[in-house]
């Protein structure tokens, strides 16, 4: 299945893992943490900081999706390449360097040298009798990066500004009781982290999604610190 027929929700799936949530989190986390060490009224600043902590939260999920579809662009232009050059004798050798560079460390790299150029030279000899699609044919083909762009500007944005909310809610509800905000929003922050460790790890074992857990909320409480040592 291609990417441009992927339905929205396997788009969040995707970028959950891509911990454009935990991005999120942690842009709050260290927005409002500065409201700790203030020198002046925090009244006077409030607005200022929590607005600033959304706007990056917004802008982060934008630039992210751009730059997802920029890649897609760039992978799909590699992947046609590829089929093309290994139908060339005079180019395979081309296809053959592309096709190793992408599976070398990542998918076969445990795999012993011989067994690996082997599985390289059936791999460019498999895209040799693949057929490119037309770009007429397919309009994701045509301009991947255009097609591709408007599900992943909305999905990182959404999964970065959701999870931001999350942590700044109680700066909305406790307006007038700023400390106490900071506090519930602190707390809310590392429950989601803890949440976002938790659900996105692959390995099934619950003792293993318990760690994967500590240690992204144990990242954001790092980073906490590290701002409050500096001074916000």
């Amino acid at each position: 299945m291609g990417l441009g027929e992927l339905g929205f929700s396997d788009y969040l799936g995707k970028f959950w893992s891509g911990a454009e949530a935990m991005y999120g989190v942690i842009i709050v986390l260290s927005f409002t943490s500065t409201l700790r060490s203030a020198r002046v009224d925090v009244q006077q600043i409030y607005s200022t900081i929590v607005s600033a902590a959304l706007f990056c939260c917004v802008v982060w999920g934008l630039a992210d999706g751009f730059f997802y579809a920029w890649e897609e662009g760039y992978s799909a232009r590699n992947q046609r390449k590829m089929i093309k050059d290994s139908k060339s004798s005079e180019k395979k050798l081309i296809a053959y360097s592309m096709v190793k560079q992408e599976l070398g460390d990542r998918i076969l790299g445990t795999i012993n040298e011989t067994e690996r150029d082997r599985l390289y030279d059936n791999f460019v000899e498999y895209l040799s009798q693949t057929d490119v699609k037309s770009k007429g044919d397919n309009p994701f083909f045509k301009r991947p990066f255009f097609s591709s762009l408007p599900r992943y500007l909305l999905t990182t944005s959404l999964l970065s500004i959701g999870a931001g909310l999350i942590v700044l809610l109680p700066f909305f509800l406790l307006r007038n009781d700023i400390p106490v905000a900071l506090n519930i929003s602190n707390v809310l922050g590392m429950v989601t982290l803890f949440a976002i460790g938790f659900l996105r790890t692959k390995d099934e074992r619950f003792s293993r999604k318990i760690v994967f857990g500590v240690v992204s909320a144990l990242l954001g409480l790092v980073i906490a610190v590290i701002i409050l040592i500096f001074g916000g």
